[in-house]
């Protein structure tokens, strides 16, 4: 019986040095790939579209778009790791938009004076997307009336879709996702209606993790017969917050360039601590899953009740 203990101690340690390795391997090569590379990905542009994707965005791109008086320029910033810098322009006046950002975000600019207008983004260490689009007056005129015309039928339809599309969300994702909370949380950050609803489900995707991971090491010591067997459980605890806050002090870098400790090396914008929770609560995730087997049970609440900041 000792020596099947020992053997099961022994691979539980193995698989602990194994797994953090992966990981800090895997921030290490984002890093560096972060650090080497310019721009890797797809750009197209015209006088009234700029659509670029890509996983790697370390420089600064423009576009000029022309826009009339009345139309509007739309923007649409998908935000996976680093931050962007958006300005847009005319020539020799002050922006009409100017942000930072370092989460997803939308936006619209009317435009009150025809012209030539620069886009211009700048990305740091960044993965995701962005689109810009020229929207004409007339056709944002056509768009109003219609919706006027159909907006008492739309409401009465829209809560009958949104009940039946809950229940056909939980019903697939369910399936698609191998745990109940990514499968409530993932779908519901990915298509959030605002960009509050988004930093609110992240940060409660991050409180619930963490409780469920401390219920998992919780279920762990109980299946521990031996005082050793416990020990090292609550030194692959320690680990794992070290992991946590290594893995911040890396993802919060966006500009390899400056020297550590200067101003601007990392990016702390609008929407970024709801992103990194997000991130954190995925390393709990990681971690529990890899532990936890058929005979696990998944604590029993309400995820539309809980609240976390």
């Amino acid at each position: 019986m000792d020596v099947q203990f020992e053997k099961s101690e022994r691979e539980v340690i193995r698989f602990m040095k194994k797994f953090l390795w992966i990981v800090c391997t895997s921030a290490l090569m984002v890093s560096l790939t972060a650090c080497g590379t310019k721009f890797d990905g797809s750009r197209t542009g015209n006088n009234s579209e700029f659509i670029m994707e890509y996983s790697v965005l370390n420089t600064t791109d423009r576009q000029d778009l022309i826009a009339e008086s009345g139309d509007t320029i739309s923007g649409k910033m998908i935000v996976n790791r680093g931050s962007l810098s958006i300005k847009i322009k005319k020539d020799g006046e002050e922006p009409v938009y100017e942000s930072r950002i370092s989460a997803s975000d939308e936006f619209a600019v009317e435009i009150d004076e025809s012209g030539t207008y620069t886009v211009e983004v700048t990305g740091k260490g960044a993965k995701g997307s962005v689109s810009f689009t020229v929207e004409s007056d007339d056709a944002q005129s056509e768009d109003t009336v219609e919706t006027e015309d159909t907006a008492e039928t739309e409401d009465t339809a829209e809560t009958e879709d949104t009940i039946e599309t809950a229940v056909a969300l939980s019903e697939y994702y369910q399936e698609e996702y191998s745990n109940p909370i990514d499968a409530y949380f993932l779908p519901r950050i990915e298509n959030a209606s605002c960009e509050a609803e988004r930093r609110q489900m992240q940060d409660t995707y991050r409180g619930v993790w963490k409780t469920e991971f401390e219920n998992v090491m919780a279920w762990m010591q109980d299946k521990c017969v031996y005082q050793e067997d416990k020990d090292n459980l609550l030194l692959f605890e320690e680990s794992v917050d070290s992991l946590i806050e290594t893995t911040y002090t890396v993802w919060m870098v966006t500009d390899y360039e400056l020297p550590p400790g200067s101003d601007g090396r990392k990016s702390w914008g609008n929407g970024t601590r709801s992103a990194w929770n997000q991130k954190e609560g995925e390393i709990y995730r990681d971690v529990s899953m890899k532990l936890v087997d058929d005979t696990y049970i998944f604590m029993e609440r309400d995820y539309s009740l809980e609240l976390y900041e």
